[in-house]
């Protein structure tokens, strides 16, 4: 038969259970740190120094720090093609920025590597969405894994389908129930296991005051796939 491929790209970012963008707390480090610390180094930057002097040919890169410098001379060809101007971006704006660059570039990729004729595929892009507990030690506040869709599509027997991720209906109340049932059971009042343990599941009451029920949240529909940790 055909090969078969899964295609995935996801700059990402911290928006922490306060709502502070680009903060995240991790274990074992002492503060907050930054999330993407590359994306934060580069608007810092490019800010300071504007488009044109880091919109460099192509394929040039300092030998040192190679990954970071093609990233940010790949964002400054994107901006600038865009006509953005640096004095207006924020994190949010270079991260969706970034979004769109390593999506092209994929798709560029995906073009030159796979035969359609050969193999069917599915491509999915978007932005990872670190919302972690401002505090790892408050057992009630669970850190969470969410995905803002970008393209999601499908090529079989070369023929290209959209999937509106969006169009997914939420969660059902017996859903909600079955993801924490287990920690209901396991962790009375919502409480959640050991932050130095991986979570496995959310509690249901947790889940029903972030995305809603079933009813509600139809009428405004999510725009991202929610993953717990």
């Amino acid at each position: 038969g055909k090969e078969q491929y899964v295609f995935s790209s996801f700059p990402h970012i911290a928006i922490d259970s306060a709502g502070g963008i680009g903060k995240i707390s991790r274990p074992n480090r002492p503060d907050t740190s930054s999330a993407c610390g590359a994306l934060c180094a580069c608007l810092a930057q490019l800010q300071a120094e504007g488009l044109d002097p880091n919109c460099k040919t192509p394929g040039v890169h300092e030998a040192e720090n190679p990954e970071y410098s093609i990233l940010k001379q790949r964002l400054a060809r994107q901006l600038k093609s865009e006509n953005c101007k640096v004095e207006d971006l924020d994190l949010v704006s270079i991260t969706k920025a970034a979004e769109r660059t390593i999506t092209n570039d994929l798709k560029h990729l995906i073009s030159k590597a796979v035969d359609p004729s050969k193999a069917n595929y599915a491509v999915f892009t978007g932005v990872q969405i670190h919302n972690w507990a401002t505090d790892l030690t408050d057992g009630k506040t669970p850190s969470l894994e969410f995905v803002a869709a970008g393209e999601c599509y499908t090529v079989i027997n070369g023929k290209q389908e959209k999937l509106d991720v969006n169009a997914v209906p939420a969660l059902s109340p017996r859903q909600l129930r079955l993801l924490g049932q287990v920690a209901e059971e396991q962790h009375p009042e919502n409480d959640l296991p050991d932050q130095d343990s991986v979570v496995q599941e959310v509690p249901r009451g947790y889940l029903m005051r972030r995305i809603g029920g079933a009813a509600g949240a139809r009428k405004s529909p999510v725009s991202y796939i929610n993953v717990p940790m």
